[in-house]
């Protein structure tokens, strides 16, 4: 394939590979991070840090096979890529992103449900998670992505600005 033949093209895939790889460890962080923040009751806590973590993994794995032909080329010198073998890893990753949406979709719900529980997140944002978890369930689209990265900033945020809050009272003791 064309694409493939020209290094600079190759390398530049492989760092948008890092790129990625960079930011699911960033969101499992999250998640992690999050399990303490949002919600303490169960099913929530399990049902958010599970698929949570799941919706990082789909999305490694996505990021693997989208960037495997790349790695091959460099790896192996001169290995001609076969357009249907490549399509197929192509596919397959992208069917691991639709999985990841479904995961994530879980993964947002069990948060805002867990947290409206546990009032642990203010309602606007708990109820705010539901839309956000239906959006998910069509990131065939690939725009539900950039709404589930709007709702982690905002989830942040005010994770950030409470854990502040609760540090200062801490810190005067109230």
């Amino acid at each position: 394939m064309a694409y493939y033949s020209q290094q600079a093209t190759r390398l530049a895939q492989i760092e948008g590979f890092a790129t990625l790889t960079a930011g699911c460890l960033l969101l499992a962080a999250f998640v992690a991070a999050l399990r303490s923040v949002a919600t303490h009751s169960e099913p929530w806590s399990s049902l958010m840090f599970g698929t949570g973590m799941a919706t990082v993994m789909c999305l490694v794995i996505a990021n693997t096979l989208w960037d495997a032909s790349a790695f091959t080329t460099v790896i192996e010198r001169g290995y001609v890529i076969d357009p249907r073998s490549h399509l197929l890893l192509e596919d397959s990753g992208f069917t691991f992103l639709v999985a990841a949406g479904a995961m994530g979709a879980a993964f947002v719900a069990a948060t805002s449900l867990g947290g409206l529980r546990d009032r642990l997140l203010p309602p606007w944002l708990a109820w705010l998670g539901l839309p956000v978890a239906a959006a998910l369930l069509a990131v065939y689209w690939y725009l539900p992505l950039f709404v589930f990265l709007v709702w982690i900033v905002l989830i942040s945020i005010v994770s950030l600005r409470s854990g502040a809050t609760v540090a200062s009272v801490n810190l005067t003791g109230d």
